[in-house]
C-alpha cells in the first residue's frame, strides 16, 4: 500500500462502507504507485492552440506566405 498514514486508511475505509451502505456499488481502491503523464492532454491543448493561430493567419487582413504559415504553425505547436 501505498500510504501507510493510518489516518490516511481510516479516511478511505469510511468513505468505501458509507458508499457501500447507501448505494449497491461494490468500491474497490486502487492505488498506483505513479499516474500516467498527461501526455494526450498537452498535445490537445497545443493541437487547439495552433488551430486557433492557423484560423488568425488565414483572416488577417494581409497575405501570410505559405511557407511562414507552415514555420509559424509547426513553431507554436512544438512550443
Amino acid at each position: 500500500m501505498i500510504h501507510t498514514d493510518r489516518w490516511f486508511n481510516q479516511v478511505v475505509e469510511e468513505a468505501v462502507r458509507t458508499l457501500e451502505e447507501c448505494t449497491d456499488a461494490e468500491v474497490v481502491v486502487v492505488a498506483a504507485g505513479r499516474s500516467g503523464s498527461y501526455r494526450d492532454a498537452a498535445f490537445a491543448g497545443a493541437s487547439a492552440i495552433t488551430l486557433l493561430l492557423l484560423a488568425v493567419m488565414l483572416y488577417v487582413p494581409y497575405t501570410v506566405p505559405p511557407w511562414a504559415v507552415l514555420v509559424e504553425c509547426t513553431g507554436c505547436w512544438a512550443l
